[in-house]
């Protein structure tokens, strides 16, 4: 089984105070196993890991998993909503959900992008093959501009590997890639995979430059537009963590928990109590910043 070295990061905000690596097996429950309860079976650990690394799952599920490796020493759980969105029936069922108050919204916004871009918006979708390998050269020189690929190490991955790996998937219409295009240039891009009907939110960015434009918002609801009308999907995955983006598009959610499980051992007791302890410390600093008004000016501080 695949094991991959892992940061157990100290962050605050977006910034990385200092990480430790691990070599850990990972263990991801998709989005049908947090639907239904059923709980994939945990392989068993490569004699070279140090422990596992769980994502989502379901939080009634936790306490089982800590009694069954009880002898794991298992950190705090991070627990969020995992959102997503039922694709059954049409765009216009999906948009129906949404205030008229919202729907006004994102029509005026529509509207203001329209006009910078000449009455029409410019967006193109790359699926194929072919068609992928131009969605890199757009996407990667844009990826590396964006919020998420400066700061948050989110970006589109660059390897060899990766992009072969992509590439394969783009040959199998296993990608579903959109581009949104101002004055001819890349201004947001979303990256979602497909698997057993189920389309993932995985890879989005956009110019800084045009952030006063909602060019992500209105990427996101003219890609959800052309996946309606392709009929073939159950439901979009929003994936790990929470967002407020994500809440405002999801039609549900499910309470899921993501932690690390470590093989028992002194340092890696330490490790984890350590780790849990300054989690625990930016948390109760947040809520302190939040009651006096100085939360958007230490996440600006940060964000240099």
């Amino acid at each position: 089984m695949t094991t991959r070295p892992i940061n157990l990061n100290f962050t605050v905000g977006s910034r990385t105070i200092a990480s430790v690596s691990r070599r850990l097996q990972p263990v991801s429950y998709t989005l049908d196993n947090i639907l239904s309860g059923v709980r994939p079976p945990f392989p068993d650990l490569d004699p070279e890991a140090h422990g596992y690394d769980v994502h989502s799952v379901p939080a009634e599920q936790v306490a089982e998993i800590r009694q069954k490796y009880a002898d794991f020493i298992i950190g705090k759980p991070r627990q969020y909503d995992r959102c997503f969105i039922d694709m059954a029936g049409t765009y216009d069922d999906y948009l129906g959900k949404f205030s008229s108050k919202t729907r006004s919204t994102f029509g005026r916004k529509k509207r203001k992008l329209e006009q910078v871009c000449g009455g029409k918006l410019d967006i193109r979708g790359f699926h194929t093959g072919a068609e992928f390998t131009a969605f890199l050269e757009h996407a990667l020189p844009l990826s590396r501009r964006t919020y998420q690929g400066r700061l948050l190490n989110a970006g589109l991955p660059e390897k060899p590997e990766d992009i072969a790996r992509m590439t394969a998937l783009a040959n199998q219409d296993r990608i579903r890639s959109f581009i949104m295009f101002i004055d001819g240039k890349p201004a947001s891009y979303l990256y979602l995979p497909v698997k057993d009907g189920i389309i993932s939110y995985t890879y989005l960015g956009y110019d800084p430059d045009y952030a006063h434009l909602s060019t992500g918002t209105i990427l996101q609801l003219e890609a959800l537009k052309t996946l309606f009308e392709e009929q073939r999907y159950r439901y979009f995955d929003f994936t790990e963590g929470e967002g407020s983006h994500k809440k405002m598009f999801a039609t549900g959610s499910a309470t899921a928990c993501t932690f690390f499980m470590l093989k028992p051992a002194i340092s890696n007791k330490i490790l984890i109590r350590t780790l849990d302890t300054f989690n625990a410390s930016v948390a109760a600093a947040r809520k302190t910043a939040e009651r006096f008004g100085l939360k958007s000016k230490i996440g600006a501080f940060l964000r240099r």
